[in-house]
């Protein structure tokens, strides 16, 4: 349990802090742990590319890690202490050994001159298709389609007689709530689910095979779990699944055509 004088000075240290400028590949990390991490589904990923100036005095002299508080976050406060407006930092966590730079929320405008965005994942940069994937993809069509002949008809079964988690399930079956009607029913919802589930598991790991082969351990699992967070609706095929891979994917194994889409972006000065 936290102390209340700790949780003030948590609280402080969030609602002051210096924004951080990092590079390509930490920004990436970034946005693939946020969905899982941070609940952040649904929302839209921009990438900014900044021109910054330093006056004399601006930077401090002192190279940092990411050690100053449990959130990661540089306070405001350390830079007023050491009277400086920025200060650089090796990354422990996202991109680690990278540097990047921390800069005093009211140096903003003056340090960055201008700023451009793109929009991510981009479509444009999605890594090509490779054809064992391709193959994949034919084949979890099919499979698909095959399991649909496992889909039970739960016609005029109750609904509080359908259970999709096999937990619910089995709870109220000892609990003597489900009748013999349902539990036959319930029973071959579960294996058309887990057939279903399999194939969509199969798709995920030929994907990866296919398409990450050179990215690190620690990384696929960001991306997998940004993969499946970010997911739109439940009923997406095959084809658009391996489009949404390819276009994620080609954040991390062809960021020079990321960065190309720069150039379609116009400069624009902060207020």
């Amino acid at each position: 349990m936290w102390s209340e004088e700790f949780r003030d000075e948590a609280v402080r240290d969030k609602i002051s802090v210096a924004i951080h400028l990092g590079t390509y590949a930490a920004a990436v990390e970034n946005m693939l742990r946020r969905p899982t991490d941070e609940q952040t589904s649904g929302r839209d990923y921009w990438l900014h590319q900044v021109r910054i100036r330093l006056g004399p005095g601006d930077l401090s002299s002192d190279l940092d890690d990411e050690g100053w508080s449990i959130y990661g976050n540089f306070p405001a406060r350390e830079l007023d202490r050491r009277g400086v407006r920025a200060v650089r930092y090796v990354n422990l966590h996202e991109a680690p050994g990278s540097i990047s730079l921390a800069i005093h929320p009211g140096a903003i405008t003056d340090i960055i001159t201008e700023v451009r965005s793109i929009r991510l994942p981009v479509e444009d940069a999605a890594a090509p298709v490779v054809p064992d994937s391709d193959t994949a993809t034919t084949k979890a069509i099919s499979d698909l389609e095959a399991t649909e002949e496992l889909r039970p008809d739960i016609t005029g079964v109750p609904a509080d007689q359908s259970f999709e988690s096999p937990f619910k399930f089995r709870s109220a079956q000892r609990r003597g709530e489900v009748s013999d009607e349902a539990i036959a029913v319930n029973e071959q919802l579960h294996r058309y689910c887990e057939e279903r589930d399999e194939v969509w598991a199969s798709l995920h790991r030929e994907s990866v095979a296919a398409y990450l082969g050179e990215v690190s351990s620690w990384v696929h699992h960001r991306f997998s779990g940004a993969l499946a967070t970010m997911a739109p609706a439940a009923d997406e095929s095959p084809e658009a699944y391996h489009l949404r891979f390819r276009m994620l994917a080609g954040l991390l194994v062809q960021p020079h055509l990321v960065v190309q889409q720069f150039e379609k972006a116009r400069w624009r000065k902060l207020a």
